[in-house]
C-alpha cells in the first residue's frame, strides 16, 4: 500500500512535469492549450495566461502581451510617437488611460478583434504567473523572482531612462517586464482614477513588487506611464 502510494505520488509529479512541458495538445479534434503558449496576430506577441476552475477567479482565461506596447506599434497604428525617450523598442510612454483606449479602438477597427486592457485582477494573476513552473514556489516577490535585477529595470539599475523591451528575464508564463520598465494602466477605476501596475524604470524596489498598485487621473501623462494589451480568450461552450 505505502509503495503504490508512492508510485502514485511521482506519477501524479511526472504528469505536471509534462503538462509544464508542452505547450498544447489535440484532444478529440480540438486543440488545448495550455500555459506559456505564444500567438503573434497583428504584429503583436501575446501569451496564454491559463485560468484554471479551480482558481475561482472571476474571468477567464486571457492572452496578454508578451512585452509592453513598443513605440514602434504605437507608430504603426496612431502614426506617431508622444515617447519621451525615442527608441522604436522601448515600451511607449507618455500615454494617458484615454490615449491607450484610442490605441486600443484603432487596433480594433484595423483587425476586428476585441483587444482592450487587463484588470488589475488580470495583470495579478499574470504577473504571479512564474509560481506555475515553480520560480518561487509560493510567490514571487518581483515578476519572475524574488531577484529584482533578475527581472525589472527600476531606479537602482535603469541609469535614468527606460529600456528596451524584454531586456530581462520573464516571467514563468514568458512574459517580460511586469515589475518595472513602465507602470502599465488597467482597466479599473478608482474614484476619478484608473489603476496601473508593475512600477518603473524610476521606482523603488518596494513598488515594484507584483502586489504594489496604485492609481493616476486618467487624464495624466508620464514618461513613467505606458500600458500591455489583452486579448481574451473565446469561451467555448455546448450545448447537450
Amino acid at each position: 500500500m505505502i509503495i503504490t502510494t508512492k508510485i502514485l505520488k511521482i506519477s501524479v509529479k511526472f504528469f505536471f512535469i509534462i503538462i509544464l512541458l508542452i505547450k498544447s495538445f489535440n484532444l478529440f479534434g480540438q486543440e488545448v492549450t495550455l500555459f506559456g503558449s505564444e500567438i503573434c496576430p497583428d504584429g503583436i506577441d501575446l501569451v496564454y495566461v491559463a485560468v484554471l476552475e479551480s482558481d475561482e477567479k472571476p474571468f477567464n482565461s486571457f492572452y496578454l502581451g508578451k512585452f509592453e506596447v513598443t513605440q514602434a506599434q504605437w507608430r504603426s497604428v496612431m502614426g506617431n510617437n508622444p515617447s519621451n525617450f525615442k527608441n522604436e523598442n522601448h515600451p511607449v510612454e507618455n500615454v494617458n488611460w484615454h490615449d491607450a483606449q484610442r490605441f486600443l479602438e484603432r487596433l480594433n477597427e484595423r483587425t476586428g478583434r476585441n483587444y482592450r486592457l487587463p484588470t488589475e485582477a488580470e495583470w495579478l494573476h499574470a504577473a504571479r504567473g512564474d509560481t506555475i513552473s515553480g520560480y518561487c514556489p509560493g510567490s514571487c516577490r518581483y515578476s519572475g523572482s524574488n531577484e529584482i535585477d533578475d527581472v525589472c529595470w527600476y531606479i537602482g539599475n535603469s541609469n535614468g531612462r527606460s529600456k528596451p523591451v524584454g531586456s530581462k528575464n520573464p516571467n514563468g508564463f514568458g512574459i517580460y517586464d511586469m515589475s518595472g520598465n513602465v507602470w502599465e494602466w488597467c482597466e479599473d477605476q478608482h474614484k476619478n482614477n484608473r489603476g496601473i501596475r508593475g512600477g518603473s524604470w524610476n521606482s523603488e524596489a518596494r513598488v515594484c513588487t507584483v502586489r504594489y498598485k496604485y492609481s493616476y487621473d486618467a487624464t495624466f501623462r508620464s514618461f513613467i506611464i505606458g500600458f500591455r494589451v489583452l486579448l481574451p480568450v473565446p469561451v467555448i461552450t455546448t450545448q447537450d
